[in-house]
């Protein structure tokens, strides 16, 4: 048995190391399957509910290939965390945000967190009320896109341009450790996309704060699992 399937949704840039949708980012053990389509991208950021039945017939994939849990690489998906986890027997990880209350709790009450995303836009009162971030504590969490001009947003919204790994983590972390510098109150950082993780090292390193992403919640998720997992 495998700990842990991951739904990928085939957005159509190329994918690379780093990345969750790519195998080498995670154990060997670990099972992709492609969730394809038209539309992908624009669906994920406002977490098209269609996308429930599709998530969960791959998840029913993953499982018959023998996951222990099933999880999903578009961190907006935190709205479907338990819709699929009441449709799947194994356990379900839909979003890094998921982490938040956890994150906010190890900070001083005077300290946020700083959220990186994909487009701002997607990140709402909703998606963070289903991780347990509502009332005043959405004050402690501050939101910053990734849809300005860059090569974030030509690699991998617009696909006007091959994704360049290098330029893609430099532009994340500059950019996210510029807004931290700039805000003292910031006090740790989430990157709530799947394309993200290759950027963690260089922001931890620019920014000098605890640097949370979607790679290292998946091994936790994948840990934990493999426990219940015989070779």
């Amino acid at each position: 048995m495998a700990p842990l399937g991951i739904a990928v949704l085939a957005f159509g840039h190329r994918v690379v190391p780093g990345m969750v949708g790519h195998p080498d980012s995670h154990p060997s053990d670990t099972v992709l399957y492609p969730v394809t389509g038209p539309d992908l991208i624009p669906r994920a950021l406002r977490a098209d509910p269609g996308l429930l039945d599709e998530l969960t017939a791959a998840g029913e994939a993953l499982i018959a290939r023998g996951a222990g849990a099933v999880a999903t690489n578009c961190g907006y998906f935190s709205v479907f965390q338990r819709p699929l986890a009441s449709r799947l027997p194994v356990p379900v990880f839909c979003s890094p945000l998921l982490q938040l209350p956890s994150m906010l709790a190890a900070l001083p009450d005077a300290k946020r967190v700083l959220l990186v995303a994909a487009a701002a836009s997607g990140i709402d009162a909703a998606c963070l009320a289903v991780v347990g971030v509502g009332g005043a504590a959405t004050e402690r969490v501050r939101v910053m896109g990734m849809d300005g001009p860059g090569h974030f947003r030509e690699a991998i919204l617009e696909h006007s341009a091959g994704v360049d790994a290098d330029r893609l983590a430099e532009q994340i972390a500059r950019k996210a450790a510029e807004v931290a510098a700039a805000d003292p109150s910031v006090g740790a950082i989430l990157l709530e996309c799947g394309e993200m993780p290759l950027a963690a090292p260089l922001l931890g390193a620019l920014s000098g704060l605890p640097v949370y992403d979607y790679s290292g919640y998946l091994r936790t998720a994948a840990a934990a699992v493999a426990h219940n997992c015989p070779d």
